[in-house]
């Protein structure tokens, strides 16, 4: 009996308390209790949130009303793992849709919300990639990124294709697509390495000055096939020379401060060494005589070059006077001023021209008669006594009036010395003043050489 008194007069009560929340106002202002009735809540009875009619004190926190146990609607099974300020997501028009979404509030990974379901998942164009969202994304938006490339499992040009993210430009140099060769993941322009190896593109092409580093100013003038000399490692020292690919003269670089010189025993000659030497070796080279500044004897002294042989004519050193620079024999012409030898020294029927079996029997040298600048007949025969010079001055006589049987003739001047050779006639054996002279008489010890009509003077 105690029992059901108690219950009546408890539903007594609950009745009681529902007719007093009846009673409120319902022209009450709300705003002024600083939490403005909007929404759903303006349709809400006072008693789902003033419980037991306690009106002062009541949270307006959302978890207050919407949390475990109250008599409001709560988070799902399959809500994401937030904080409990429904609020920063949800407006108090409904629970959807979702208004707004405050990242900050959010507990759970990413991926546990962003996963193609609850929201929305990397597309099917997404590179691939093992890292965390917010490794590379902001809560702002998808496209304004970081890009952490830690744990990216693509190759570069995955992304890097001018669709995902920037690639190369139009003014890149030609090479393959593995970016991670030269770049790295902190900017395209720092570069760490150039690995060459992935370049296809002319050394030119990138070593221009502009993109990066060309030919400096002393640089000796060349194509632009850099690797025809360098190699990608280091500009210097280069490997090797393909002077096929220099353009300038040899002297520019071979002046023994860039490139080894002429040496100090070289030979007096201009600077044109290709047309000496070849660009494989300075040994052995081909002699361009008209290189060549200083006298033949400065090489050609038997030491530096070929000389002058054993057999050779008595001479100056001064060779271009008889040879050409093409070869010693034969000789071009015999410059006679500078020989020092005697005529018949070369001119011996041996080395040179000699008498021929009809010159006239002489032991005198060629240049008693001839002359070195003209010819051999043209020689001038001077006797050794002054009657020829005479006769042949005064009286025209000619070489042959005497000379009959040639100029080898022995009976001239055999007898009666060279006069008789003509006068014998004139002579009267034992007769005059020739009487007693012995048979072997000279006229010329008797007679002077003047002449006079008719024969000698006495």
């Amino acid at each position: 009996m105690k029992t059901i008194n108690k219950l009546l007069l408890l539903i007594a009560l609950l009745i009681l308390q529902i007719s007093s929340a009846s009673a409120v106002d319902k022209n009450f202002d709300h705003f002024s209790t600083g939490f403005p009735l909007t929404g759903n809540h303006r349709n809400v009875e006072c008693q789902s949130c003033h419980f037991g009619g306690q009106f002062k004190g009541t949270q307006s926190r959302c978890e207050a009303c919407h949390g475990s146990g109250s008599g409001s609607s709560q988070k799902s099974a399959n809500h994401m793992a937030t904080t409990n300020q429904c609020s920063e997501c949800h407006a108090d028009s409904g629970w959807t849709p979702v208004p707004r979404m405050n990242h900050n509030e959010v507990l759970g990974s990413c991926k546990s919300c962003h996963n193609g379901v609850t929201a929305s998942n990397k597309s099917a164009r997404h590179f691939p990639t093992n890292r965390l969202c917010d490794d590379c994304h902001t809560t702002t938006s998808w496209d304004l990124g970081r890009y952490d490339h830690a744990d990216i499992s693509g190759t570069c040009t995955g992304c890097h294709n001018g669709t995902y993210a920037v690639t190369k430009s139009a003014q890149h140099p030609k090479t393959t697509n593995n970016c991670e060769n030269c770049h790295n993941t902190i900017s395209w322009t720092s570069m760490g390495k150039m690995d060459h190896n992935e370049t296809f593109d002319t050394c030119q092409n990138c070593h221009n000055g502009r993109i990066s580093d060309g030919k400096n100013p002393t640089h000796v003038l060349t194509t632009n096939f850099c690797d025809a000399c360098h190699s990608t490692n280091t500009w210097s020292p280069a490997v090797k020379v393909d002077h096929n690919e220099v353009l300038g003269s040899c002297a520019i670089c071979h002046n023994g401060i860039r490139a080894t010189g002429k040496n100090v025993t070289h030979i007096a000659s201009t600077s044109n060494c290709e047309s000496c030497h070849t660009n494989f070796s300075w040994t052995p080279a081909t002699v361009d005589h008209n290189e060549v500044t200083g006298s033949c004897s400065t090489c050609h002294n038997g030491i530096r070059a070929t000389g002058k042989n054993a057999q050779h004519i008595a001479s100056t050193n001064t060779c271009d006077a008889c040879h050409s620079s093409f070869a010693w024999s034969p000789a071009t012409k015999v410059d006679h001023n500078e020989v020092s030898g005697t005529c018949s020294s070369c001119h011996n029927g041996i080395t040179a021209t000699g008498k021929h079996p009809t010159h006239i029997a002489t032991t005198q040298d060629c240049d008693a008669c001839h002359s070195p600048t003209g010819n051999w007949q043209d020689g001038t025969y001077k006797h050794t006594t002054t009657s020829p010079e005479l006769h042949m001055s005064r009286l025209g006589t000619q070489c042959t009036d005497c000379h009959r049987n040639g100029f080898t003739d022995p009976t001239i001047g055999a007898r009666y010395g060279e006069c008789a050779a003509c006068h014998e006639k004139d002579y009267d054996w034992g007769e005059g003043d020739h009487n007693g002279l012995p048979a072997d008489s000279k006229c010329d010890r008797c007679h002077e050489h003047s002449i006079r009509r008719g024969g000698l003077d006495g």
